[in-house]
């Protein structure tokens, strides 16, 4: 199909438009929109959820009156061959001889390694591959004169266990629809955005690789592409030279700004609340009689509290608590009542624990503030990284989230306890967080021979956010 400069300029815009708005938009709307029929408008639909891969194929200008001929999915043996022999024949009829000729991807079906059930009576691997040769053979025939590129198919794989990153917090990978809104990722910007996928394909494999580096691990098939240096590598291509380290690999992004919320806090605030989180307790007698009390005994953190409080001009009293537990240092109580009390509980919704809203709403700069304050009360700065453990499984995720979205690197790993923690619940959650960079540790693979279950997700910009364990 010939599509106008014209219209298809004017399709852009309203694409780009609907994309801003975060709105879904499909073929029926975009027919009004443009004044054509609902055929031309799915057309071009297509087009413009693809653009991102027609862009990258070089030597295309499709303003400089090339012709382009793309198909996909034939699933050899499998293929409708009235519908080929169709598009052949119009090809024909209409005497256009394209200039370059792509093929999208699932060009064979590879029956016999999916996870669908298995009929002997079917084609082997073997035939499969040798009946697509001869298609490609007669493609080359019948377009002697055309450049013909080959997309490799998407079938690059995640495990079903593999957590991906949604608007909506994190998903396990069989469980992802194309109605969620994924995070993908542009690898050059680091701009971070939610989209539907496009395709998803889920199968069987017999195995898989383990990726792992200080910061990351990774269970993928060997055909997966990670972004290394800014480019798409094969892991099976990875393992065969020198392994790469996790700076080279890691990009962590931002949020666009148009997902982003607004948190009106300031930093003495910020610290405050964090404080509070960490190292508070409150009590809600009613509506108006509230008070948040923190329980002390280093002198590095009275200091540190009393200080910011007094330069807040915040009331509190200051008082020795009774001896108790044979704790070597003397505890003391730091008490906050009235409005400043109601203040503080009431901005974290009265929950003790980061709001949901501040993984939309943080900017680094406040996030840094955060991060500072757990330093000092909960966690401790170690080499290039923090350490910071938590028996909240909800406030690890807040933050690791809110660091994701403004380029610092978070992880955590979930670890029985043992003690220190005056609770019932049974882990604890260990976070280092890379809040001054990365050092460059080598990865590490480890070839897993079983089945498993695998999903390919793809995305316009055909990048993931996910996390394993």
């Amino acid at each position: 199909m010939k599509i106008d400069r014209s219209l298809w300029e004017r399709a852009l815009v309203i694409y780009n438009k609907a994309e801003e708005d975060n709105i879904k938009l499909g073929r029926v709307k975009l027919k009004e929109l443009l004044g054509v029929s609902e055929r031309i408008a799915g057309d071009i639909l297509f087009a413009l959820e693809n653009r991102d891969v027609i862009s990258k194929l070089e030597n295309i200008n499709v303003y400089d009156k090339q012709t382009v001929l793309v198909f996909g999915d034939v699933h050899i043996p499998f293929q409708d061959d009235l519908a080929v022999q169709t598009m052949f024949d119009y090809v024909e009829t209409e005497h256009i001889n394209p200039n370059t000729i792509v093929i999208l991807g699932d060009l064979l079906d590879f029956y016999k390694v999916s996870k669908f059930v298995k009929n002997p009576k079917k084609k082997s691997v073997g035939e499969e591959i040798r009946l697509a040769r001869q298609f490609l053979v007669d493609l080359r025939n019948k377009f002697s004169d055309s450049e013909i590129i080959y997309k490799e198919g998407n079938h690059s794989c995640i495990t079903f266990d593999t957590e991906v990153l949604t608007i909506d917090g994190w998903k396990q990978a069989n469980k992802i629809n194309k109605n969620d809104k994924v995070a993908q990722f542009d690898m050059n910007t680091g701009i971070i955005s939610f989209v539907n996928p496009i395709k998803i394909s889920k199968y069987n494999v017999d195995k898989y690789v383990e990726v792992k580096t200080n910061q990351g691990f990774e269970k993928v098939t060997l055909n997966h592409s990670l972004i290394i240096d800014k480019q798409r590598k094969k892991v099976e291509d990875l393992m065969k030279g020198k392994p790469f380290t996790q700076i080279q690999q890691y990009y962590a992004g931002y949020l666009d700004d148009k997902y982003r919320k607004t948190i009106d806090l300031s930093d003495d605030w910020l610290k405050l609340l964090t404080w509070t989180i960490m190292d508070g307790t409150w009590v809600i007698s009613s509506d108006k009689k509230m008070r948040v009390q923190f329980h002390l005994s280093k002198e590095r953190k009275i200091k540190v509290l009393r200080e910011l409080l007094d330069g807040m001009n915040i009331p509190y009293t200051f008082r020795k608590a009774n001896f108790s537990g044979g704790n070597i240092l003397q505890p003391y109580y730091i008490t906050i009542y009235g409005g400043y009390a109601r203040k503080i509980v009431n901005t974290l919704n009265r929950e003790k624990q980061f709001p949901e809203e501040w993984i939309f709403g943080l900017n680094r700069h406040q996030l840094k503030v955060i991060l500072d304050t757990i330093k000092i009360t909960d966690g401790n700065e170690h080499y290039n990284h923090i350490n910071w453990s938590s028996v909240s499984k909800h406030n690890i995720e807040v933050l690791q989230l809110a660091c994701i979205y403004n380029d610092i690197p978070f992880k955590f790993v979930k670890k029985e306890k043992i003690g220190g923690f005056r609770t019932k619940k049974r882990f604890i959650y260990s976070a280092s967080i890379y809040d001054k960079g990365l050092f460059g540790s080598r990865a590490k693979f480890n070839i897993v021979n079983r089945e498993i279950g695998v999903v390919a997700i793809t995305t316009p910009l055909q990048t993931l956010i996910t996390r394993v364990d």
